[in-house]
């Protein structure tokens, strides 16, 4: 990961970075599986957390391969959409 964050970011991680990365990465990821399985039934939930985070990772590997700036822009998109996925999904 040092690599693809040389070159999204210009520069090397610091510690701090790395150690919030991945607590963060955690904390999304498990309140992600929560909202799936609260959303839908318990056993539709899993399945579709499991979809959008297989295809999620499929693109985040394509998008740090061929155009890694590119990868930081459409990441905060996603975050975005997703956020008014769930809310549309409730309503």
């Amino acid at each position: 990961m040092n690599r693809h964050h040389q070159q999204v970011f210009g520069r090397r991680a610091s510690k701090t970075n790395k150690v919030a990365a991945r607590c963060l990465s955690c904390v999304l990821f498990v309140s992600t599986f929560i909202s799936a399985t609260l959303a839908r039934s318990g056993s539709i939930g899993v399945v579709a957390f499991v979809i959008a985070a297989s295809v999620g990772a499929l693109l985040a590997t394509v998008l740090l391969a061929y155009a890694p700036r590119f990868a930081a822009a459409v990441a905060s998109f996603a975050g975005l959409i997703a956020i008014l996925e769930m809310i549309l999904d409730s309503a």
